[in-house]
């Protein structure tokens, strides 16, 4: 069995959250994964930084799950 794996980070809020805060930090978030100093750090560390839409990251998800759902259940791990 071959598993292709890696780590995606993000961050969330409580349900109910208007949509313009959600907006704007998914702005000020991008804004600071886009800095180069960060990047240059991260790329030392041996990561990429990857600033997404809400959206993208939304879809990002989804296909984890998708992917690593698939991986557990081939594997016969249980799940409770």
């Amino acid at each position: 069995m071959r598993v292709d794996a890696d780590t995606t980070f993000g961050v969330y809020a409580p349900a109910g959250v208007s949509a313009a805060i959600i907006d704007r930090m998914n702005r000020e978030i991008n804004r600071t994964l886009s800095s180069p100093a960060l990047v240059d750090n991260m790329a030392r560390l041996g990561g990429d930084v990857a600033p997404m839409t809400i959206q993208e990251f939304v879809s990002r998800q989804a296909a984890d799950r998708a992917r690593y759902g698939a991986f557990i259940k081939e594997a016969g791990i249980k799940v409770d």
